[in-house]
């Protein structure tokens, strides 16, 4: 059916007040990020991904997660390498209110669908590869959903058996690291307690979807092997 599984939100998510669409206009910084993270300006429109240069969210990249239309939630992601009060690096920083590397929405309902659901669900390919991360994702942006986290919901699982009855492969491809092992471990879990037959592919330690070196991702899809209990 392709339809998301909930079409009332328990919480209307609207995007925030400063937000800009990616355009002609847009600062280059933001432009230069999302090139390092493999988006084009024109993959950037299609999603409607934007920016904020003031307001609560200002230095960020705005990336809107929605399915069939409804607006779930959405990650502001910073471009800055250091707090923009303390000058730590991101991450590190010092600040009693720490600068954080990724916003989210409030309210926020991610685990209700799967980023970049629609595209995938209307994409010829056979292979739908689940990731992290929603960068991850746009990596191959015609094959790749986010869970935006290592767990699953059952509303994912849903999702995930339409993209199976469409006739795609499902390949799991978390992180690089522990908690991206053990995430791999509770997707193929819910998947297979749901008769869904999906692969595994591996990274190397410490890397992602998203970093990894094109060859050495497209080499660990090739490679991923039939799940089983």
């Amino acid at each position: 059916s392709g339809a998301p599984v909930a079409t009332v939100l328990p919480d209307p998510v609207k995007l925030p007040p400063h937000f800009r669409p990616i355009d002609e206009r847009t600062p280059p910084a933001f432009l230069k990020y999302l090139e390092g993270r493999h988006v084009t300006p024109g993959l950037a429109r299609s999603r409607g991904i934007g920016y904020a240069v003031n307001g609560e969210y200002q230095g960020r990249i705005i990336v809107p997660v929605e399915n069939g239309g409804h607006l779930y939630s959405f990650f502001a992601r910073t471009i800055l390498k250091k707090c923009p009060r303390c000058q730590i690096e991101v991450g590190e920083c010092v600040c009693l209110s720490p600068y954080r590397k990724v916003l989210n929405a409030e309210p926020s309902h991610p685990s209700l669908t799967l980023y970049n659901y629609d595209w995938v669900m209307k994409s010829p390919s056979k292979r739908a590869v689940v990731t992290e991360g929603g960068f991850d994702a746009l990596r191959l942006p015609d094959e790749g959903v986010a869970l935006l986290r290592s767990a699953i919901s059952p509303a994912q699982v849903t999702l995930l058996i339409q993209l199976h009855e469409a006739g795609k492969m499902i390949i799991v491809c978390l992180d690089g690291d522990e908690a991206g092992r053990q995430g791999t471990k509770k997707v193929v879990e819910a998947l297979l307690s749901s008769f869904v037959p999906c692969r595994v592919a591996i990274l190397p330690e410490g890397q992602d979807p998203g970093s990894a070196e094109m060859f050495v991702y497209a080499d660990a899809l090739a490679q991923a092997k039939e799940a089983s209990w």
